[in-house]
């Protein structure tokens, strides 16, 4: 049997992307080599269940008043060092201060420090500043979660990635049926027509270059009613965000949505916008793109990978690009074929293949 600590950090309250990667990873672990047996600790109560044999939570209540990132790193420690483990996954990137006996594995999704640093919290950028390098550098195998990322792991700290594991996306982004997007958009009351944003209300998101586009193109009367739906948690930074949303009726700010409604959000938009600063990845442009929509993006090295040549490529400070791009795609859509589906299921098998022999684990046959 082979046991597997994990930190839990990343699956608590409402799932960032950081989050939905460590759970897939998480489920496939646990599927596809049943004779594992998966542990995850943490500080605060997760509103995710299993239903797996082989997961099980344990809950640290003596530090749950805690910030989680400190407990991740200074605390879960001595949790981890009372029984032995063969594996811990630290799929926050941090790993703990103390000691353990059996190998880390870390994943490393960006470098939001070194090239977004200024959309960061004061709390996670230090973070980054004094353990960032320290604690992937220690770790028996450092996963990347894209081709770019690696390749920035690389060039900026001189560290090289055992293995790029993709974002395994939940198979329930995919096209659905006309008649239970209709359905399932009603309950929600989502009664219009909508071009569609997923973020964290954050600055490395460029939501205001979005909400600039989306009031230039009203002005224009060219969106024939079209509203834009803001989709993802509240985030940090954003006050004058906020002013620019409650600045015009026909921006809607939905807030944090339930994974399982997310699939339908994306299958009902008139187009999906993701124009970041930076991304480790991207995961909202591949799920768009799941969905048959062809998501517009930055053109930046990250975001072509997580949609494979399949979306938009613009410069958000284009603002004639933008718009322009915006009124393509909604012309144009549905524009994607379901091939990049089957592809994209079949990288991540083969790539979490691929992990399972590093890591000299057994799958079932």
């Amino acid at each position: 049997m082979v046991k597997i600590a994990v930190d839990g950090r990343p699956l608590q309250g409402q799932l960032s992307g950081v989050g939905k990667y460590v759970l897939q990873v998480l489920i496939a672990l646990a599927k596809q080599v049943p004779d594992c047996h998966i542990t995850i600790f943490t500080n605060k109560p997760l509103e995710i269940t299993f239903s797996l044999v082989n997961v099980n939570i344990r809950y640290d209540t003596v530090f749950e008043k805690i910030k989680p990132l400190i407990w991740s790193k200074f605390l879960l420690g001595r949790l981890l060092k009372k029984e032995h483990f063969d594996f811990y996954f630290f799929g926050g990137t941090f790993t703990p201060v103390q000691k353990l006996k059996g190998k880390k594995i870390t994943v490393v999704h960006d470098l939001n420090h070194i090239y977004a640093k200024e959309t960061m919290s004061k709390l996670h950028y230090l973070t980054h500043v004094l353990f960032y390098k320290k604690d992937i550098a220690g770790a028996d195998f450092i996963i990347a979660n894209s081709h770019g990322t690696a390749s920035k792991l690389k060039s900026n700290c001189n560290i090289t990635a055992h293995h790029v594991l993709h974002p395994p996306i939940n198979e329930h982004y995919k096209i659905i049926d006309k008649t239970a997007v209709a359905e399932v958009l009603g309950s929600l009351g989502i009664n219009y027509k909508y071009i569609l944003t997923v973020a964290t209300q954050e600055p490395r998101k460029n939501l205001d270059k979005t909400i600039h586009a989306f009031l230039f193109l009203k002005k224009q009367q060219a969106l024939s009613g079209q509203k834009l739906l803001l989709v993802g948690g509240e985030g940090w930074k954003n006050t004058a965000l906020h002013t620019l949303i409650n600045s015009d009726e026909d921006i809607i700010r939905m807030g944090y949505v339930a994974e399982k409604h997310l699939p339908y959000i994306y299958n009902g938009a008139s187009s999906f916008v993701f124009p970041s600063k930076y991304e480790g990845y991207g995961m909202p442009a591949t799920e768009a793109l799941l969905c048959g929509i062809k998501p517009i993006v930055s053109d930046i090295e990250e975001l072509r990978e997580a949609t494979s040549g399949h979306a938009y490529y613009i410069d958000p400070e284009n603002l004639n690009q933008y718009t322009d791009c915006i009124l393509t795609a909604i012309s144009n859509q549905p524009a994607e074929n379901t091939a990049f589906d089957a592809d994209l299921r079949m990288a991540f098998d083969n790539e979490f293949k691929a992990l399972l022999t590093l890591l000299k684990i057994t799958p079932a046959c």
